[in-house]
């Protein structure tokens, strides 16, 4: 590791304090989320720096079972934005760990979880009691859940696998605009929950559903997702296409697509629909030869009515006009909009 004081003309170690006798192949380090100079990294145990990496200090002691077999290290940590004091961290031997004064105290919180790889560990933006805690499998075979939530610091947790396939989950995300959904990178691709969990769908499709995804980033401003696969490149995706924007409990009582808004338009527009029960919901935009150029959604959604931001940058779509289809339980409908550059 290593650190620059001057813009990056030139960079300095930032290993002074750190004792690297044992090291994950993967050492994560994280910044404070509130001071870019805290930052944290684990090896067997946690180090805290509050000069930008000039020097560190342990904070924990030993938080792994030994070391044998290769194992014995930590691979993940996180400190909570709402309450800094607050860290999580997980090892290859499948400990989870938690402080709430900064690594004065810690508590092993492994009751309820299985004995595996620990891969993730990501809390709650705006809440550090809630935590959750995702595991790959490695050497161990077994089946079962792999990603699990906290509302209490880890004192009990709750699988929220739902229905998602027997695969390691290598990283969860958390989006900040919609606490209840969480996004995951697995084995088998990226998936999505808007429910904590309840139901999971496959997020974009096409090869993302059939590569190992071992870290995420969403950058908000933009609402860009974007998935680092297992050698296979970095892909991303427009997260601030869709909501939910179903008012308490007044579900609607047909299905109904809406003329976007605004149309004409130039770059983006909104396209919104109602359905009356659950079902899978297909929305697709189609040129005037009717050629599908975009899979909008593609996924089972909740009755409610919804709200799609649509954006001609992913494919640069020339001006025009365009059909959108929106299909679900049996019902069909097809409206046309212009896009004007």
């Amino acid at each position: 590791m290593g650190y620059s004081a001057n813009g990056g003309s030139s960079f300095s170690s930032g290993t002074n304090g750190l004792d690297l006798t044992y090291t994950n192949w993967s050492t994560p380090f994280i910044m404070d989320k509130t001071n870019p100079l805290i930052l944290y990294t684990g090896t067997y145990k946690i180090y805290k720096t509050i000069n930008g990496m000039q020097s560190w200090t342990a904070i924990s002691p030993d938080l792994t079972n030994g070391h044998v077999q290769n194992l014995g290290t930590i691979t993940t940590l996180d400190v909570s934005k709402s309450n800094p004091a607050v860290l999580y961290c997980g090892t290859d031997d499948a400990n989870v760990w938690v402080t709430t004064n900064n690594g004065t105290n810690w508590t092993k919180i492994i009751s309820g979880l299985p004995n595996r790889w620990v891969t993730r560990v990501t809390v709650h933006p705006d809440s550090a009691n809630v935590c959750y805690v995702t595991h790959s499998g490695y050497k161990v075979d077994s089946s079962g859940a792999h990603v699990f939530r906290t509302t209490n610091y880890g004192n009990n947790w709750t699988s929220i696998h739902g229905n998602l396939p027997n695969a390691p989950i290598n990283v969860l995300v958390i989006d900040p605009n919609d606490t209840k959904t969480l996004i995951i990178g697995t084995d088998a691709g990226v998936m999505i929950t808007r429910d904590i969990g309840a139901t999971w769908n496959i997020l974009g499709g096409g090869l993302l559903s059939s590569i190992p995804v071992h870290d995420l980033k969403i950058h908000n401003p933009s609402r860009k997702l974007v998935a680092f696969t297992h050698g296979r490149s970095a892909y991303s995706i427009n997260l601030s296409v869709i909501q939910n924007i179903s008012n308490g409990n007044n579900k609607p009582e047909q299905y109904t697509l809406f003329q976007n808004y605004p149309n004409p338009f130039n770059p983006s527009t909104k396209i919104r629909y109602d359905i009356k029960k659950d079902g899978f919901v297909s929305l697709k935009i189609y040129d005037l030869t009717g050629k599908e150029v975009e899979n909008l959604i593609n996924e089972n959604q909740k009755a409610g009515t919804y709200e799609y931001q649509f954006s001609i940058y992913k494919n640069n779509l020339a001006s025009g006009a365009y059909f959108y289809k929106l299909q679900i339980n049996g019902f069909t409908d097809v409206k046309r909009m212009l896009l004007i550059k």
